[in-house]
C-alpha cells in the first residue's frame, strides 16, 4: 500500500481474460491498475466510469489510475467481442466495517 493509501493492482491481459478477474477492496480505497497484455492480439481495459487504457500491443503496459472506489466497479476490454468472450473484470467492494 502507498503513503497515500493508494492500493497498486497488477492486472495481466491474456487469453481473452484478465487476470486476476476479480479485485476485491474495502470503501474508500484508492486503486490503482498496472496492466499488462501478455497476449498476442492488442487489449485495453475500460471501465465503466469511463476510465480507460489505450490499446496495447503484446508486451507493453499501461498504468490507470481508477481513484476511490465506493462501490463495485465492473471493467472490460472493448476490442469486437472480447467483453463477450468473457474478458471482464470487477472491482468488488467488500465489507469495511
Amino acid at each position: 500500500m502507498a503513503a497515500d493509501g493508494a492500493v497498486t493492482v497488477s492486472v495481466v491481459m491474456k487469453d481473452m481474460r484478465f487476470e486476476p478477474s476479480v479485485i476485491e477492496v474495502e470503501p474508500g480505497t484508492h486503486v490503482i491498475i498496472e496492466a499488462k497484455n501478455a497476449d498476442s492480439m492488442p487489449h485495453d481495459l475500460v471501465f465503466e466510469n469511463d476510465l480507460s487504457t489505450d490499446l496495447l500491443p503484446r508486451d507493453k503496459s499501461a498504468t490507470l489510475d481508477l481513484g476511490v472506489i465506493e462501490a463495485n466497479l465492473d471493467g472490460w476490454c472493448s476490442v469486437s467481442g472480447h467483453r463477450a468472450a468473457g474478458m471482464t473484470l470487477t472491482i468488488e467492494v467488500t465489507g469495511g466495517e
